[in-house]
């Protein structure tokens, strides 16, 4: 341990300074202090302190894509760090976001399709703040996978993926705002929604009659 003199407003007093080093495990610790000169103060003297132990704040994915709709509201989470985090989105015309304190989660609501990243400081650590890429898509493009053939009286499944500006699939939970519906350009065969079913798969229902149907 140094000692350095620092002034007060009343004069000097004896700083005592240390240097403690984590060596990587994360959690509380707790460290005492000893004053053990009797001379001066006439018994010893002790205070201690819970220090925290943290790491930088990830973010739970390195990329998401929402769905552009006002009704998308999608919970995304800071992971570790030490729970004291400052977010901001880097456009702020692209969505809206709030910190919800309680659950330590940030919503986000888009605005607007575009690129943007959400970026997390934990205010307890000097770090470089950590990027979360956020993709606001448009429906860019459709999949129907479906038999080629269906024997008269049988049903089969149709797979409808939605596909986003990166041509991948939407995530599940985006598809009830679409609103989608399959419309059979032919009568031979009928569409129908089943609820233990996928949000992306339907049954489809031949008819008595033989042909085709797209």
């Amino acid at each position: 341990m140094t000692f350095v003199d620092l002034p007060t407003q009343t004069g000097y007093k004896l700083h005592g300074r240390q240097m403690f080093e984590s060596h990587g495990p994360t959690g509380t610790v707790n460290v005492t202090v000893i004053l053990t000169s009797s001379v001066v103060w006439g018994s010893l003297l002790s205070l201690s302190v819970n220090l925290q132990l943290v790491e930088d704040v990830l973010w739970d994915q390195h990329s998401i894509t929402l769905y552009n709709h006002p009704g998308v509201n999608e919970n995304l989470t800071p992971s570790q760090g030490s729970g004291h985090v400052l977010v901001r989105l880097q456009d702020k015309d692209m969505a809206n976001i709030t910190f919800v304190e309680k659950t330590k989660q940030v919503q986000m609501s888009p605005l607007c399709p575009g690129f943007t990243s959400v970026l997390a400081h934990n205010m307890c650590v000097s770090s470089p703040e950590a990027a979360l890429a956020v993709t606001i898509s448009d429906i860019f493009h459709f999949q129907i996978d479906f038999m080629d053939a269906v024997e008269v009286g049988r049903t089969a499944v149709v797979r409808v993926q939605v596909l986003d500006c990166h041509r991948q699939p939407f995530l599940h939970h985006f598809l009830t705002l679409m609103e989608l519906k399959l419309l059979p350009s032919s009568p031979i065969v009928t569409v129908e929604g089943v609820s233990h079913l996928s949000g992306t798969q339907m049954p489809l229902q031949s008819s008595p009659s033989i042909g085709c149907s797209t």
